[in-house]
This record gives C-alpha cells, structure tokens and sequence, in this order.
C-alpha cells in the first residue's frame, strides 16, 4: 500500500512502479521425460532432424555425413506440486496455484507438456514441436467472486521445414552453401480462453489482444559465399 499515494478525495496521484525483488519464492515440481532417436537404413547418418545451425538458439547442428532416414524426439512432463510466493516479510504468501497472480499472462498452470519430433535425410529435415498447459485460475480476492478468471487449457503446434540444397544438390554448384525453411508458428491459430464466472471474456483478454499475429508463415533463404 505505500507504493500509492492518493489525494484528499482518495484519488491516486502517484505511483512508485520501480521493480523491487521478491523477499521468497518457494516451489516443489516433478519434471519427467523420453528422448528416442532411431536411424533407417544406412546407419548413422550423422544429421540431426532438430533444430540446426540456422538456428542460434538450437541445440544440434545439421552435420554432413551419409546414411537413411533419422527419426528423433523428446516429451517432457512438468507437475507443479507447490508454488508460493512472498513479496516482503509481513505481507500475505500467495499461492500461486491457488488462484494467486503470476502476471498479465494468466496463471499458474499446475501441469505442463512440451514435445518435439523430428524426421531427417540427405539434406532435407521436418520439425513438430508442441506445447500444452492445464487449467489455470486467478482469483480477485480470498472467497470465489464474480470477477474470478479462469484461463482454459491451452496448446499449440509449431512445423518447420528446411532444405540443405548443398546435399539435396551436390552436382550444382549454385547450390552450396544455400539453405530453405519454411516455418509455421501456431499451426492450428489456436489461442487462449479466458472467461470470468459468469462465462464473459474480460476487457483485455481478447484475442486479438492476448495473440494479434496468431497463425504465420515465413520463408528463409540463406546463401553462404
């Protein structure tokens, strides 16, 4: 409450709004998951169907090597099992899977998934990835109200393609050092719902707010000289 000042008519007038850090954040969670990768034919091909040297944020690298088809993935579970947070001594703990705010964004989901599978061979790659969270809920005050919201399970799917014209072309020689993705973000546009107990979308919640872009396509073409 310090952080307001109001006037003589109970109007704020100001406003301290420097970030400050959380006196506790405490949190329990399982996190548990598969990796698989298998090659066809040819044995190890040395080329990765993840993210490749494209990408900076990427893991693997797309290698040169010979060999079949390469197939690999991973799903990962993430349980929250307890979540709390304290922004100062002497000020309530709020549980955030309890319907305590976590930000703008919605909150806190007590289950999460992440997956990814991908398929590769002689210079060409597919990518799935793809996420989902539970239910979550944020709660205006200590008993249900009115203005409680609840956010719905929500997931999305992510593609990409990309072509190495350098090992798709060997015999062209236009063709080295060239690179083509073709990447679809929000596959299926989904988006997040997000209703208060009376069922109504919130102002600020819709979707054109919470996602503008939703589905998009882009292409890049890159050429190393």
């Amino acid at each position: 409450p310090d952080r307001y000042q109001r006037d003589a008519l109970g109007y704020i007038t100001v406003v301290d709004a420097r970030p400050v850090s959380f006196a506790r954040i405490s949190s329990d969670e399982l996190r548990w998951g598969l990796r698989f990768r298998q090659h066809i034919g040819g044995g190890d091909g040395g080329e990765s169907s993840g993210e490749d040297s494209e990408n900076p944020g990427g893991r693997a690298a797309l290698r040169q090597g010979i060999g079949g088809w390469r197939i690999d993935g991973d799903l990962y579970h993430t349980w929250t099992l307890r979540s709390n947070r304290q922004a100062r001594a002497g000020l309530p703990v709020v549980d955030l899977l309890g319907g305590g705010a976590t930000g703008y964004g919605g909150g806190l989901p007590r289950h999460g998934l992440e997956g990814r599978i991908g398929l590769a061979h002689g210079g060409l790659g597919l990518q799935i990835k793809g996420s989902w969270q539970s239910a979550s809920l944020i709660r205006s005050g200590a008993a249900p109200v009115a203005s409680d919201l609840r956010f719905a399970p929500f997931g999305k799917l992510d593609a990409r393609i990309f072509a190495d014209f350098g090992r798709v072309l060997p015999e062209r020689n236009w063709a080295k050092g060239m690179r083509l993705s073709v990447e679809a973000v929000n596959l299926t546009d989904a988006h997040q719902v997000v209703r208060d107990r009376a069922g109504i979308v919130p102002l600020g919640y819709q979707r054109y707010l919470l996602d503008p872009l939703g589905r998009t396509i882009s292409v890049s073409l890159r050429k190393a000289f």
